[in-house]
């Protein structure tokens, strides 16, 4: 191939050049129609953008087949690209613009082979193709199967786009009119995610939570053994379920996720038997605590790992996500905030359900934890009677 004006060949253009070869053999018999318009490109040019370039404008050619194939060849390309183009960020971000327009498609093969092929990009930018996954996730009446491929996409752009990804995989998880399949998914997908204490809440969220759909079960035992794949089963259940009844609603979804979940089972089980110790005297438990006026908080934090004091009695220690959305409510006691400044405040999406689980943690809890109401005061902490 003769050398042109303006393409200095060198390794890497040798390689480039390579690899462009290999893409045409690829789709040699996958779409004939494809391969010559592409071999009429090489032939003519031996710049390796041109033939970038090409792919690109089959993307929008009359035949779906056609479109279909330059998807899987630009997700090819994206698989690849890493060790040739990493540093040619103007080819790549072509690539992905025509891919997300390739994903509002109006055929539903063309938007699963562009789904499948934008997975393959997110070396490149996390946080750009999380955004594009998603617009496919919340697209009204998008086909599951669609649906499904974003979401294994949205696990494997890793914790660089978690604060993009986690909101929206856990919304589809609580959500009980979505596809069973998808749900699944979307569990799959934060037990990747689960370093974040975000996703860690929205499956612990869902193992609290009950559900009426026969599948519901089937979701809450699944973020079960994802937990417990990330080894955070027991400390993110310990806090949870305070009634006989519910614990033991909790524990027979440990116990059905099989033997993978055993240890964690008779942890549980041993955390939450009935304690044979007689308990102190409520005058002794309260007794080094002043009595509460307007001006004192009720809770009392002794820090991340120790329980609190609410209304002068002992609590259960907190899982991070209640430290910190508690935290902020008692640094600006009495006041209250707003639900954006507690997400902000508190570093934690989900503050609702977090304080809601708490709130059904002990009848202390219930007192003093309060919501925005018709009397307005967002959400706070307060003395009972002033509440």
């Amino acid at each position: 191939m003769g050398k042109r004006p303006g393409i200095v060949v060198n390794r890497d253009t040798l390689e480039r050049h390579k690899l462009l070869d290999n893409l045409l053999q690829a789709v040699r018999e996958k779409e004939p129609t494809l391969f010559k318009r592409l071999e009429k490109v090489r032939k003519k040019s031996s710049n390796p953008d041109d033939l970038i370039k090409a792919l690109i404008g089959a993307l929008n050619h009359r035949r779906t087949e056609v479109k279909v194939a330059a998807a899987w060849l630009l997700g090819f390309f994206g698989q690849a690209a890493p060790r040739f183009f990493g540093d040619l960020s103007p080819e790549i971000e072509r690539v992905i613009a025509a891919l997300r327009q390739a994903t509002k498609s109006p055929r539903e093969d063309v938007r699963e082979q562009s789904v499948l092929a934008l997975r393959d990009f997110g070396w490149y930018s996390s946080v750009l193709v999380a955004g594009i996954l998603i617009d496919v996730i919340t697209k009204p009446r998008e086909l599951p199967f669609i649906v499904e491929q974003a979401i294994d996409g949205l696990g494997d752009c890793g914790l660089d786009a978690a604060a993009e990804t986690v909101p929206v995989l856990g919304g589809l998880l609580m959500n009980p009119a979505a596809n069973t399949t998808v749900r699944l998914k979307a569990c799959n997908a934060l037990q990747e995610l689960a370093r974040e204490p975000e996703a860690v809440d929205a499956l612990t969220n869902i193992v609290a939570r009950g559900g009426t759909k026969p599948d519901d079960r089937r979701v809450r035992i699944e973020a079960v053994k994802a937990l417990n794949r990330r080894g955070v089963l027991y400390d993110a259940l310990r806090a949870l379920a305070p009634d006989s009844f519910a614990r033991e609603e909790v524990l027979s979804l440990v116990r059905d996720a099989g033997r993978v979940a055993a240890a964690a089972h008779l942890q549980l089980k041993k955390a939450w038997a009935p304690s044979t110790k007689p308990k102190e005297a409520v005058p002794e438990e309260r007794s080094d605590h002043p009595p509460l006026t307007s001006q004192t908080c009720p809770v009392v934090l002794k820090g991340p790992n120790t329980g609190p004091i609410v209304l002068g009695v002992q609590q259960e220690p907190l899982t991070q996500s209640q430290y910190d959305v508690v935290k902020a409510l008692v640094g600006v006691f009495p006041k209250g905030q707003k639900l954006a400044e507690l997400i902000r405040n508190g570093k934690h999406g989900g503050v609702r359900d977090i304080l809601r689980l708490l709130r059904n943690q002990s009848q202390q809890w219930a007192q003093v934890i309060v919501f925005p109401g018709s009397s307005g005061g967002g959400y706070r902490v307060a003395i009972p009677d002033s509440a």
